[in-house]
């Protein structure tokens, strides 16, 4: 049923789908849907709390040993650029997000959770010596989400979803240098070789 509501949610956005194309994508009646789901609004809350559900055992999967590194954190980008890529849930909670001044629910704030887990992701690799002197931690999180997110949207705009791991691999290409330097190709080979390996 959430899985009928993304597809319309993320093919049409909040306001351009409704609660009879969600039922009829499912080939059920309104009734039947509102059984579980009272509200459009409250199908777009259960997408989106899904997804942020899902944020501390994606983390976990990249925090070795209680803490992170700056190849994890890139690792953690790609997964989540290849979950975006391919996963249509994961699509309609990002979507969802952009639709929440019309969605009549309030939704969890969006990017300030993505924003906190890189900083202390970065602050980790801090205190590992991984990062040049001087970085400022607290603003290369904030550009890398917001660059993270532009980039999805970008790529999804344009038709180029497919390519959009490549697109968050060219974001880490810009930013790396500037924060570990001679480090960085190391840095992004090890995030791939994370991601690529079996969990």
């Amino acid at each position: 049923m959430l899985l009928a509501a993304a597809q319309e949610f993320d093919e049409h956005g909040y306001t351009g789908s409704s609660v009879q194309d969600i039922a009829d994508r499912l080939g059920k009646t309104k009734g039947a849907l509102g059984y579980h789901f009272p509200s459009k609004s409250s199908m777009a809350l259960a997408i989106v709390e899904r997804f942020y559900g899902q944020l501390p055992g994606m983390v976990e999967l990249y925090r070795a040993g209680g803490s992170m590194d700056v190849s994890s954190v890139v690792a953690l980008s790609l997964d989540v650029a290849r979950q975006f890529r391919d996963d249509v849930m994961v699509r309609a909670a990002v979507r969802l997000q952009r639709d929440a001044e019309t969605i009549e629910v309030p939704l969890p704030t969006p990017y300030v959770n993505w924003i906190a887990l890189i900083e202390s992701g970065l602050r980790d690799a801090e205190l590992k010596g991984q990062l040049m002197p001087d970085v400022d931690v607290a603003a290369t999180a904030r550009v890398a989400v917001a660059g993270f997110f532009g980039v999805q949207q970008v790529a999804a705009t344009l038709g180029h979803r497919a390519e959009l791991v490549n697109w968050v691999l060219d974001l880490w290409r810009v930013i790396l240098p500037a924060i570990v330097g001679d480090a960085a190709k190391d840095t992004l080979s090890d995030a791939e070789a994370r991601v690529l390996a079996p969990h």
